[in-house]
């Protein structure tokens, strides 16, 4: 049997509600999912305002953050608009590796969805995350 089959059957989701698996909170999920309808979440994320800005990228919060599990939700993206990581340039790959390096005492981890997951598929954007302090009743 092919492991990700073995896999996605073994490691099937409890849903408690109708709400799509998330690591918001039902909440903040039904918040998001709610922007997306109108047309409020698709605002090009290079023109969001920035907290810290590189040559090439620039740190920006998440408006819909990953609430569930991490109290530090922000995006780090390119400043040129509609760049998948296919394009970016060797310029912006290395300047990336030196930024990520600069920020990994100030975040726990950084995530990048696969493609086919990505709620932003238009625009390369990595998540960087600060755990919650206390995770004992986290409830997803």
């Amino acid at each position: 049997m092919n492991t990700t089959i073995a896999l996605k059957n073994k490691f099937q989701p409890v849903r408690k509600s109708k709400l799509p698996v998330s690591l918001r909170t039902h909440k903040n999920e039904a918040k998001y999912l709610q922007a997306k309808q109108r047309g409020i979440a698709r605002r090009p994320l290079y023109e969001e305002t920035p907290i810290q800005i590189w040559n090439n990228w620039m740190l920006i919060e998440n408006r819909f953050p990953y609430n569930a599990v991490f109290d530090t939700h922000h995006m780090l993206v390119p400043r040129r608009g509609g760049v998948i990581k296919a394009d970016l340039s060797k310029t912006e790959r290395q300047e990336l590796e030196d930024i990520l390096d600069e920020l990994s005492d100030i975040y726990d981890c950084y995530m990048v969805n696969y493609p086919k997951k990505q709620s932003i598929k238009s625009h390369y954007h990595i998540h960087l995350l600060t755990y919650k302090t206390d995770r004992r009743d986290l409830k997803l």
